[in-house]
């Protein structure tokens, strides 16, 4: 994914930033002329002509003017085919020229350096031959040469250091005056005891004490130091989950002397993430080993289990991007050995005087008690001296992490076939069981994250081979001998399966009808071979090929039951294009007359106002966010007609999610995305490795790591799941604590403008082109910057959740205490995949009894054909006090139906239909359901009896009940007030055997609510559903929710 804008600056320039400084040991001045800098007295450029300003770089049809003080210059151009040659002028002379034309784009070249000038100033004019051309420019390094400026003091200097015998030290001072650049001259009086480089570090020796002497030309100090036996050969140091910690830190990382504690509390279900870091001395460490303890806190404990440690590995980065397709930086291009993978292995070795960070991870349980838990983590290590206790404690408030995350979408773009590649799969083995399999594991991390869209590919090579592998379609073309295609989805129909097996089951992404080369590969039958097909979009072949393909497309959803979660998708494409799209889509209808929906990744401006409005979901680049207000408004008005706004971040953006980039940029992006009021946001990569991403990361067009956020596993074990990195971790917990932030607002609306406003004042920092073209930092303090927004946003939450406390833990803990209750089992429709011959029971003989805080279950045992018995579960959790008033003096109920796994997570149940009873407390006048938008659908229902009615259900969310006016419900909804006294077990009708018939759904037809009588049939029509593999599910049903003024708001259109 690249915006116009990022492509224009990946591909047209690199801009030089390297900030003047001063070489203490030389009397050469570099001095960097950014392409931006017109204003100065010595050190400006002028633009002659019609120039653009792309914050990047300068291109124009003019020429430049460049002022400077030295002796020599190097001037930085982009190369394009637009440009042509480009002479240069030194003082009103032409000193020569140099050609700027090449076929590709070639990024921050030093085209022409000018020396043996004489000392002074200057000017350099750069004239274009040809007026036609346009021309590139980066900016202009200058060099000067300057007299030594003596120090005449030496200030900050220590009254004395300590340092053991298997340490160092650097010698901290500042020289006077500040712009002084002489060299300082370092020597120890004894280097039997202490030594000391040149630039002032110094090493113990062995015991005892001596001086270090600082001289320069006219003064001379001297530092005492004194050097003492070592403890150890190994020292801890705090760490950071915000910053990177990269080996050049070493001398600035302080040894840790205190408790370390979790930089924020956290909730029940919540995860705790921490580092340290383990810095050698001049020693190598062999088989280091951390084992964490139990947690324990006065009400409680946490098993050591829950903990989980990773050692973060290196990898290679280039600082910069590419320029040329399938062409890396070359080895002798800047590279950093940056911390971004968090590495499962036990053990690790540990070079002498290097740094080791070690990233924590605490579980905590949903049953654990609320308080401050304390516990350590052990280092051990085959020639550490001795074992190091690392002390650790976070703190565990009574509030209980949201189960539901949809509140804040969660998009990651997955790429099946690179995870093919890379675990040495053939393309005969794509999408076989080992792959499968395979790819159960790789997708594990974007289920823990919230993900909801499936990425799907319906053309060959949508993105023109821009990853490091190409994307094949996974549906496959055939032309036959009359013309006419053929599409078969069965790779298709596999990974939609497994992704919906896996809970990821909100949206399938399509692409694409518009490939960026909009080539439609194929294999013709004739020719008996692959063929390509480029098409212009709008065209009459284009449209008629398409055409076809819906059809077939739109079919075959249809059958399967995913109509509704499909999306046809496009990745920045121009107005044009998508005009052409959408006008194709809406012409072609499925069996209940509705058009595909269609989704975006585009760059937003006015002129592509009314086109949104036919697109149902798009995500807006940070680059092309200008107008906060105005975007707030767009995500606001789309999000009322039930159309979906996203941010994303790519190639070119800062803050960013790069391996170079501070962690905390990640979380950064999630909270600007809340901010601006969207729905969630996209980050257009979540595996799409290089070669061996686990030792380089370089890529051909992005910054290192633009591409994927998670690392493989093991290549030759059985563990394939795969690493994280520290920006995934950052987006986890962004997205978990924004989670609550919603959650808090939905649980209690008074805090619901305080939120807004405080979330709206995160400030967005801006930053800087580095010389090899990557969008990065300024320095340290933006790191910090940023990091300190993004911790004043979690301080907010953690003041709102100790606020409301008391009324949060309501919501979830507050349950009358009834006498046991009887609840009826809601009859259930089981999905189609099951052989209409066999026949599903219910059977149960256990109370249901409220007890505070946990939820109530029935077990259900079930018997389907041949196949193993299963559990089921039906979760009973009352969560309201009683009706309330609305609508005009009516009462009424409010639950919240959904399926879960054995585990507790959702299953993707939402194009089954399922017939549902609930209890009511009074004869009921209408039930409907309720959309997260707010929009109320009725639904025909029937009156079982007094207490209960039953409504048939075609997807899983809020569902309610009015009563007449008349009635007088009872205080609780959820109680059979004939039963509310009753201690014995079920009644022995609701022990019987519910037997439903199966019904298979031969040809995709799906009953709808809405066209169906008040008293719908037993037997339901459902589609086919991509759940076949998955047998063990549990309703969880019933959710009395509090049906007060929260609610009025939120249906009031």
């Amino acid at each position: 994914m690249k915006t116009k804008q990022a492509l224009l600056a990946g591909l047209l320039f690199a801009c030089l930033y390297l900030p003047a400084h001063v070489a203490a040991d030389s009397p050469e001045i570099k001095t960097d002329i950014e392409h931006g800098q017109t204003s100065g007295t010595d050190f400006n450029t002028t633009y002659i002509g019609q120039w653009d300003d792309y914050g990047y770089l300068h291109g124009g049809y003019g020429d430049v003017q460049v002022n400077f003080i030295g002796h020599r210059a190097q001037i930085w151009a982009t190369k394009s085919d637009l440009s042509g040659i480009v002479e240069v002028w030194v003082d009103g002379v032409k000193h020569g020229e140099f050609d700027a034309h090449t076929a590709d784009y070639e990024n921050g070249v030093n085209v022409y350096t000018i020396t043996d000038l004489e000392e002074g100033p200057h000017t350099v004019l750069l004239k274009q031959k040809d007026s036609n051309n346009y021309f590139y420019y980066n900016g202009m390094s200058t060099y000067r040469n300057e007299e030594v400026r003596l120090i005449t003091e030496l200030t900050g200097l220590p009254e004395s250091i300590t340092v053991d015998t298997l340490s160092r030290q650097v010698l901290t001072f500042q020289g006077q005056p500040t712009n002084a650049n002489e060299s300082v001259q370092f020597s120890s009086k004894n280097p039997e005891i202490a030594q000391v480089d040149e630039k002032g570090i110094v090493y113990g020796v062995k015991e005892g004490q001596t001086e270090i002497v600082l001289k320069t030309q006219n003064i001379e100090r001297t530092v005492p130091v004194t050097v003492i036996p070592a403890e150890n050969n190994l020292s801890i140091s705090q760490g950071s989950t915000d910053q990177h910690t990269s080996q050049d830190q070493y001398d600035h990382v302080l040894e840790l002397d205190q408790v370390t504690t979790a930089s924020r509390p956290v909730w029940l279900g919540d995860e705790v993430n921490g580092q340290f870091i383990l810095k050698s001395k001049n020693q190598d460490l062999k088989q280091i080993h951390i084992s964490p303890s139990d947690f324990i806190s006065d009400a409680g404990s946490i098993s050591s289990d829950k903990v989980q440690t990773y050692f973060l590995k290196e990898t290679s980065a280039y600082v910069g991007r590419g320029g040329q397709k399938f062409v890396l930086p070359d080895a002798s291009a800047p590279h950093e050995m940056v911390p971004d993978i968090l590495d499962k292995a036990a053990y690790t070795d540990l070079a002498s005087n290097h740094l080791q960070a070690v990233w924590l991870k605490i579980s905590v349980p949903r049953d654990a008690k609320p308080g401050l838990y304390k516990g350590h983590f052990t280092v051990t290590a085959e020639n550490l001296s001795k074992p190091i206790q690392v002390p650790y404690q976070f703190e565990v408030l009574p509030i209980e992490q949201p189960k539901d995350t949809n509140r804040f979408s969660m998009e990651l773009w997955q790429y099946p076939f690179t995870t093919a590649r890379y675990y040495g799969l053939s393309e005969e083995e794509w999408f076989s069981d080992k792959h499968m399999e395979i790819l159960k594991q790789q997708l594990s991390e974007y289920v823990k994250i919230g993900g909801g869209a499936i990425t799907t590919t319906i053309s060959e090579d949508p993105w023109n081979h821009q990853t490091y592998d190409a994307y094949p379609s996974m549906v496959k073309w055939t032309k036959q001998a009359d013309g006419h295609f053929d599409f078969d989805f069965t790779n298709y129909d596999k990974y939609v399966e497994l992704a919906l097996s896996l809970g990821i089951n909100k949206q399938i992404k399509s692409f694409s009808l518009t490939p960026w080369e909009n080539q439609i590969g194929y294999f013709d039958v004739t020719q008996q071979r692959m063929q390509s097909l480029s098409l212009p979009v709008g065209s009459a072949e284009w449209t008629a090929i398409w055409g076809e393909f819906l059809r077939a497309y739109i079919q075959h959803l249809d059958e399967k039951g995913w109509f509704d979660l499909a999306y046809m998708s496009m990745d920045e494409r121009p107005l044009e294009t998508m005009e052409h799209v959408v006008s194709l889509i809406e012409q072609y209808k499925n069996k209940d007359g509705k058009s595909l929906k269609i989704s975006a990744a585009m760059n937003y401006s006015a002129e592509k106002a009314e086109i949104l409005n036919h697109i149902h979901d798009i995500s807006i680049d940070l680059a092309q966010i200008q107008d906060e207000v105005a975007v707030r408004k767009l995500a606001h008005d789309r999000r009322q007609k039930g159309f979906t706004t996203t941010l994303y971040t790519c190639v070119g953006d800062y803050p960013s999610s790069f391996a170079r980039s501070a962690p905390v940029e990640s979380a950064w992006t999630l909270w600007y995305a809340q901010s601006l009021g969207m729905d969630g946001y996209l980050r257009w990569a979540y595996d799409a490795w290089v070669k061996d991403p686990l030792t380089n990361i370089d890529h051909w067009w992005w910054e290192s790591g633009d591409p994927f956020l998670v690392y493989p596993g093991d290549k030759d074990g059985k563990d394939k799941t795969p690493r994280t990195s520290p920006r995934f971790e950052n987006f986890k917990e962004a997205k978990r604590q924004i989670e609550k932030l919603r959650w808090i607002k939905e649980a209690i609306p008074e805090t619901a403008d305080e939120i807004d406003t405080f979330v709206q004042s995160l400030v967005r920092e801006y930053g800087v082109v580095n010389a090899y073209g990557a969008n990065e930092s300024k320095s340290m303090e933006q790191n910090k910057a940023v990091e300190a927004e993004v911790a004043r946003m979690n301080q907010k939450v953690e003041e709102l959740s100790r606020r409301y406390a008391k009324q949060l833990a309501k919501v979830y803990s507050e349950v009358p205490q009834t006498a046991p209750v009887q609840e009826e089992l809601p009859t259930f429709v089981v999905p189609s995949y099951f052989d209409n011959s066999k026949q599903v029971s219910f059977d149960t003989d256990n109370t249901v009894t409220f007890k505070g805080t946990e939820p109530h279950f029935i077990s259900v045992t079930t018997t389907v054909g041949q196949l193993p018995q299963n559990t089921f579960s039906l979760v009973v959790k009352s969560l309201s006090q009683g009706n309330y008033h609305v609508f005009d003096g009516k009462k009424g109920d409010l639950y919240d139906l959904y399926f879960v796994d054995a585990e507790g997570h959702k299953v993707p149940v939402d194009n089954i239909t399922a017939k549902v009873r609930i209890p009511v407390s009074a004869e009921v006048e209408t039930a409907f359901s309720l959309s997260e938008d707010g929009q109320i659908t009725s639904l025909p229902f029937t009156q079982v009896d007094a207490h209960h009615i039953e409504i048939t259900v075609s997807h899983f969310s809020l569902y309610g009940v009015l009563y007449k006016k008349q009635e007088t419900p009872n205080e609780d909804p959820h109680e059979d007030p004939e039963q509310a006294s009753n201690t014995q077990p079920l009644n022995k009708q609701t022990k019987k055997q519910d037997q439903q018939k199966i019904s298979n759904d031969e040809d995709g037809q799906q009953n709808n609510p809405s066209d169906t009588a008040s008293s719908p049939t037993k037997e339901e029509q459902l589609p086919k559903t991509g759940l076949a593999n998955n047998f063990e599910l549990s309703l969880l049903g019933l959710l009395g929710l509090a049906f007060g003024i929260t609610f009025f708001k939120r249906t009031r259109k």
